[in-house]
């Protein structure tokens, strides 16, 4: 045998030892395991849970939902109404779960795979505890498996990890599990807008041609500046499937609120939206105050006053009491100046 061959069968010799060994790290000679759920009977017990909690590394809370008298609510945000279409997806995936092959049930190996107890301080994975069943079911969620769409995980207390069918979607932010639809204007409803300054700047915008929703500035505009249409816009479709990225309770606020812009939305329905800008340290939020005003609606929409105070009815509590982290775009759209909207031509 030549010294070329000999290098190469020694390499491939110590690269197999190497993968064995650490594939006897992770599996310790797996034993496969057919129809073996997760999380037995869970899809049959469904309606008895009343919790779902996350925690990582040192407990420490990630996230909490549960299950309110008026429907499922984010525990660590001051209890605001939860996604529920995230809430039934996630209990769906672990519902559907399924045990395939046992993994290590060495201690000194499971930060191999991200099954650590999460007490430890340097846990890398998820616990998810979820309470109301005839037994509270606790579940590390690890690293993803070595198949496509699998997971290794280990039930808390247990020595024994396992290789799941799936990868469960278990969001580490509280505000991910948050409903985050607040209200839908669209830009053809606004009659008027108007942003207020402390400072005293104002900014009016107009929609002049409603079956057009064109919308101009209500301020004279001297022959060297043009109005910039997107600018002008973006405020115009600020209510426009306006969505929070997070949110926090007015009561939960110990300091003065003081607001740095107001922005006044009037539709032609007569529902006025109000937005108060104001900040925490670096943070930006919006509060919203929403009123009817029929007497200076439209007369030949004087007949869905019925229908606007549904709405309003509707929004209250997703808005009274509560203050909004808004897309950036929606929060720049709610305190633009004159000066935002208006260009120096060319030439």
């Amino acid at each position: 045998m030549s010294l070329k061959s000999l290098i190469i069968l020694t390499f491939i010799v110590i690269a197999g030892g190497i993968a064995y060994y650490f594939t006897a790290l992770e599996s310790e000679k797996g034993v496969s395991v057919e129809d073996a759920q997760l999380i037995p009977d869970l899809a049959q017990n469904l309606g008895l849970v009343t919790k779902l909690t996350l925690h990582r590394a040192g407990n420490q809370l990630l996230a909490e939902v549960r299950k309110s008298e008026d429907g499922w609510v984010v525990s660590n945000r001051h209890d605001y109404e939860a996604d529920i279409s995230a809430v039934r997806g996630i209990f769906s995936e672990m519902a559907q779960a399924r045990l395939i092959e046992k993994k290590t049930a060495s201690q000194e190996n499971y930060s191999r795979i991200g099954v650590e107890d999460i007490s430890n301080a340097d846990a890398q994975g998820v616990q998810f505890t979820i309470t109301g069943l005839p037994e509270t079911v606790r579940v590390i969620t690890g690293k993803k498996g070595n198949l496509q769409d699998t997971q290794f995980i280990r039930k808390a207390g247990d020595a024994q990890s396992w290789l799941i069918d799936r990868r469960l979607h278990l969001d580490r932010d509280a505000a991910w599990w948050l409903r985050k639809d607040i209200l839908d204007i669209p830009p053809e409803d606004i009659e008027s807008i108007r942003i207020r300054h402390m400072d005293g700047d104002e900014l009016v915008i107009v929609n002049v041609s409603r079956e057009n929703y064109e919308f101009a500035l209500d301020h004279p505009v001297s022959d060297d500046m043009q109005v910039s249409e997107s600018e002008l816009y973006q405020v115009a479709n600020a209510l426009s499937s306006l969505q929070l990225r997070n949110v926090v309770s007015l009561q939960s606020i110990r300091e003065e609120i003081l607001p740095s812009t107001i922005a006044t939305f009037r539709t032609y329905d007569g529902l006025h939206v109000e937005a108060r800008t104001f900040s925490i340290g670096k943070n930006r939020y919006v509060r919203l105050n929403l009123e009817i005003e029929l007497e200076s609606a439209e007369e030949n929409r004087q007949a869905s006053a019925a229908q606007v105070r549904r709405l309003v009815e509707a929004l209250e509590p997703k808005v009274s009491g509560w203050a909004f982290e808004l897309p950036t775009i929606t929060q720049d759209a709610m305190v633009k100046r004159l000066e935002d909207i208006l260009l120096q031509k060319d030439g």
